[in-house]
């Protein structure tokens, strides 16, 4: 056995003895032949944490009250947060100082939380 293919099976033996990422595996499922390419645009999209600039504009304008559940643009924000992330939100909400903003109630926290899960189907 020559030092090139020794090496080879070396690093091949390494290798297969490290544990597997997790991550890895899952992007190379998206990048399987038959996953189309919008359905993979839409999993890393699903899979990505909403920026903090966004969660930042959302609880911005969510500052005007319960009303803003209508608004286009508040409802695309919420669509993009992951559970964590609605929760921290929640919490930011029922805090807010009067002088800036006035505290949701619980009712309003239910509505809000209920619009997510309507909007993650």
């Amino acid at each position: 056995m020559d030092t090139f293919e020794r090496a080879c099976r070396e690093a091949d033996r390494r290798a297969t003895a490290r544990p597997r990422d997790a991550d890895l595996d899952r992007l190379r499922r998206i990048l399987d032949d038959d996953v189309t390419l919008a359905a993979a645009s839409a999993k890393l999209r699903k899979d990505r944490l909403t920026p903090a600039t966004a969660v930042e504009a959302l609880t911005y304008s969510l500052r005007r009250g319960i009303n803003e559940l209508t608004q286009p643009d508040t409802l695309r924000r919420l669509s993009e947060l992951d559970k964590g992330q609605l929760k921290a939100i929640c919490c930011r909400l029922q805090n807010f100082k009067p002088e800036i903003a006035p505290p949701w109630s619980p009712e309003d926290v239910a509505a809000l939380i209920a619009k997510w899960r309507e909007l993650h189907g």
